[in-house]
């Protein structure tokens, strides 16, 4: 479910090893938030491909309504069972 009309999710499978390398280099990068990395990691892509995106698109959403982020840091990856 969106967060407000004009947002969606966008979900997609990997790999286990690709997602421990995408985590990797969120760690590296000083990124504490996968999803902003990989919407960077997109908008970068656009602009190579000469793409004019509007930088204020690939903030994160708006959590309005939400009650805001935790107060405690959640792992990037959740340990396996």
């Amino acid at each position: 479910m969106p967060r407000t009309e004009d947002q969606r999710p966008l979900t997609f499978m990997v790999k286990e090893d690709f997602l421990e390398e995408i985590n990797k280099a969120c760690e590296i990068a000083g990124y504490s938030d996968r999803s902003q990395f990989i919407r960077d990691a997109v908008f970068e892509s656009l602009e190579r491909l000469g793409i004019q995106v509007s930088k204020t698109l690939k903030a994160a959403p708006s959590r309005k309504g939400k009650g805001g982020r935790p107060a405690h840091k959640t792992p990037l990856r959740r340990p396996r069972k």
